[in-house]
């Protein structure tokens, strides 16, 4: 089922994780294009169900880049002027009853006719992004010296990282230039 509990920041302030992803990925993509001779370089339109502010960060992302527009699905109870607010920032907006199906990525790409898209909600196209992401998020987090870190679960991937980072730098003698935390702290 799809979650209710993102909330949207018109003034642009809000970052979403997967944005960054979206950028590495479309940055590897025109890299292996650009490389292949005599093909012309085709982007993939990119579908996401989404409430709200994973929507307009990634839209953001793509609009500010010149890359193709999101196709976003959305429940039919969203606050219409959320809809209006993502269909100015130029989403593609598609309206379904969210609440009694779970869709898979192939009725997603469907819902939003981008039939020869990539679909977010699902796609393992952008794993390999994650690792290198929560990899350099990691240490933001670390550097930051926190008591307490509170880490939305998601994919698991970023808590992993998270501990896995924190664990090769208490191991080690000579530090990463990334980490300049306090090891006591850690």
């Amino acid at each position: 089922m799809w979650y209710k509990d993102e909330s949207i920041n018109p003034n642009g302030t809000h970052k979403d994780r997967m944005a960054w992803e979206i950028y590495l990925w479309y940055d590897n993509e025109i890299k292996k294009q650009i490389n292949t001779p005599g093909e012309k370089i085709s982007l993939k339109s990119l579908s996401l169900i989404s409430s709200g502010s994973a929507a307009y960060s990634v839209q953001k992302l793509l609009k500010n880049k010149g890359l193709p527009n999101l196709r976003v699905l959305m429940d039919k109870n969203t606050n219409p002027k959320l809809i209006q607010f993502l269909e100015q920032e130029e989403c593609k907006i598609y309206i379904d009853d969210l609440e009694n199906k779970e869709y898979s990525s192939k009725e997603i790409l469907q819902k939003t006719e981008n039939y020869d898209g990539l679909d977010l909600t699902y796609s393992p196209e952008f794993d390999g992004c994650r690792e290198v992401y929560y990899d350099w998020l990691s240490y933001e987090v670390l550097n930051q010296n926190p008591n307490w870190v509170f880490i939305p679960l998601g994919t698991g991937d970023l808590y992993k990282n998270i501990i896995i980072r924190n664990s090769k730098e208490m191991d080690k003698k000579v530090f990463s230039k990334r980490f300049f935390a306090d090891k006591k702290i850690l």
